[in-house]
């Protein structure tokens, strides 16, 4: 059975919605030097990083969300979409709302359409879904499903890197499941020494503390313990949790 979702329909199935079964069960690609330890201790880490992350949407309050999500498509002049056919071959920035949990991801292609729903079918493998670290790694907008998406913005413009790069480094990170920036960097605009420095600049603003959710003894079942030290170390406010 289909739905119509954004004007495309959508099998009826679990994977439209982000749940933590299908989120764990992850196939990993290959990575080299991995043991079956190494995979083992991934999915404890995704386990608990998935649920840090659940904790953290529920502190956010909808009606500020939505206020600031409106207040910024104002101030950047995005517009609603409610049929994705008509966003077939355009190039532009286009922003996903996620409003169960208050999130939303931002990106640029030649085609927002197509590059929407490789979001909605993709899945990141066993390896990638932690981004940094168990205690700041952000989930993927890949880890959730079509209908978790409840709004679509766009701009159409043939600047999209700089445009997207304008609104990525000011909006409120509270609210955005970026990585990293997406298309910020490129031929366009950039050397390769400069790109890689926007984009690692980007990925460690773009990343949040989860610390205030965070049960030690999953973390020291997750982590090795020189693993375990490091966070000590860059976390020192998990030692009042000891």
């Amino acid at each position: 059975m289909s739905i119509l979702h954004f004007g495309i329909k959508i099998q009826e199935k679990p994977s439209n919605r982000i749940n933590k079964e299908l989120y764990l069960s992850a196939k990993p690609e290959g990575m080299r030097g991995w043991t079956d330890e190494h995979y083992a201790k991934q999915r404890l880490k995704a386990d608990l990083n998935f649920d840090l992350n659940m904790a953290y949407f529920k502190t956010l309050d909808l009606n500020e969300f939505n206020g600031y999500l409106l207040q910024q498509c104002k101030k950047h002049k995005f517009v609603e979409c409610s049929d994705l056919n008509a966003l077939d071959n355009m190039t532009g920035v286009y922003m996903l709302v996620l409003d169960n949990y208050r999130q939303v991801y931002i990106g640029v292609s030649d085609n927002i359409k197509r590059r929407i729903m490789s979001h909605w079918n993709g899945r990141k493998s066993l390896e990638r879904l932690i981004f940094g670290d168990v205690c700041s790694s952000i989930l993927s907008i890949d880890s959730f499903g079509a209908l978790d998406t409840t709004r679509i913005f766009y701009i159409e413009t043939h600047s999209m890197y700089k445009t997207e790069e304008k609104i990525v480094r000011l909006f409120d990170s509270r609210y955005m499941l970026n990585r990293t920036a997406g298309g910020i960097g490129s031929a366009e605009t950039d050397t390769d020494g400069e790109m890689i420095a926007k984009l690692s600049v980007v990925a460690n603003k773009k990343r949040r503390n989860l610390i205030d959710f965070l049960d030690i003894m999953r973390l020291r079942a997750a982590v090795s313990e020189n693993d375990f030290k490091y966070y000590l170390k860059r976390y020192p406010e998990l030692s009042r949790k000891l």
